[in-house]
């Protein structure tokens, strides 16, 4: 995928609003590393150009970037 589809693609993310919940990345589920909850919303976000993943801890607000998505939990 080029980088201006990506960009496009990110952009369109950045405005969309999807539910609080658990994620994995790694095949490892993440937790806060501040407070250890394991709620989050997920966004886009402009980090030195490129767009990120975010997830921001729904209890303490603490936020993790990743450069490749995180997966939503299953069950």
């Amino acid at each position: 995928m080029g980088r201006a589809r990506r960009l496009k693609d990110g952009l369109a993310e950045t405005f969309q609003h999807t539910p609080p919940g658990q994620f994995t990345a790694g095949g490892k589920r993440i937790i806060c590393l501040h407070c250890g909850a394991s709620v989050f919303v997920k966004r886009r976000i402009f980090i030195h150009g490129p767009l990120a993943h975010c997830l921001t801890c729904t209890a303490c607000s603490l936020s993790m970037w990743f450069e490749n998505a995180p997966e939503r939990a299953r069950g």
